[in-house]
């Protein structure tokens, strides 16, 4: 992982990624509205991921545990572009695991 020394990483998210649907990252997140970086748009999300394998679709619709990227456990994300970041979904694949999903954004 490259984390650039312009960027700064001013929020973050963890969650538990359940199979009834898919899941998106927290639009207040990449649209700060609160803190210094108020009013600004992520530069760039790195996301990680631990105990399960999720499906992933980066074009707004939702993947299903057998039509999406696969996202394998320990591996991890990164995208620089808010458009990508608001139509990422995720969903665990296997069903029966749990999957969690950490997000940091990067401001600067």
């Amino acid at each position: 992982m490259i984390i650039r020394y312009f960027a700064v990483p001013t929020t973050s998210e963890y969650k538990l990624i359940g199979t009834a649907c898919s899941e998106a990252l927290t639009t207040s997140n990449y649209f700060m509205s609160t803190g210094y970086a108020r009013g600004q748009q992520a530069n760039e999300v790195v996301v990680s991921l631990e105990g399960a394998n999720l499906r992933y679709k980066i074009n707004g619709s939702a993947p299903a545990t057998n039509c999406g990227h696969l996202f394998l456990a320990g591996s991890y994300l990164e995208f620089g572009d808010v458009a990508v970041m608001q139509k990422f979904k995720v969903l665990n694949e296997v069903g029966t695991a749990t999957a969690y999903l950490h997000a940091t954004y990067l401001y600067g």
